[in-house]
């Protein structure tokens, strides 16, 4: 795959990695991480059907990202993470029924916090694979 394979991707980041480079890119329906060795001699896309939110590089073969999606006309955001270089995805569910996950911060490879459009707050100290609510 080369660039002209995905040029008509609309780019919203750009993270540097100490190996790759991820590309995380949305349309209002799929969502696509590319992950590029080589210099940009190799890519590969994962192609998601939900949009793509906040994304964040714990470490050289982990990545969580924020996803959204709409059912029976309610908001769900689910966190996607990936432990062995993007090539799997797991699917976990946020705290937040109903509420749009806004932003993602971590403060090492293990210990992050999540908030939600109304200000909630969501935190993990295990790399996201579990997350506990925060008291207002």
């Amino acid at each position: 795959m080369t660039f002209e394979d995905v040029k008509h991707l609309s780019v919203t980041k750009v993270i540097d990695s100490a190996k790759s480079r991820y590309f995380d890119t949305t349309t209002t329906e799929q969502g696509a991480i590319a992950l590029i060795n080589d210099g940009g001699a190799t890519w590969s896309i994962n192609y998601f059907p939900m949009r793509l939110g906040k994304l964040s590089i714990l470490n050289d073969s982990t990545t969580i990202v924020v996803a959204h999606a709409v059912l029976n006309a309610s908001q769900y955001s689910y966190f996607m993470l990936s432990s062995y270089y993007d090539v799997s995805w797991t699917v976990i569910p946020s705290n937040f029924l109903g509420e749009e996950i806004t932003d993602l911060l971590f403060v090492n490879d293990s210990k992050g916090l999540a908030s939600s459009a109304t200000g909630r707050l969501l935190k993990t100290v295990n790399q996201g694979v579990s997350w506990d609510s925060l008291p207002p």
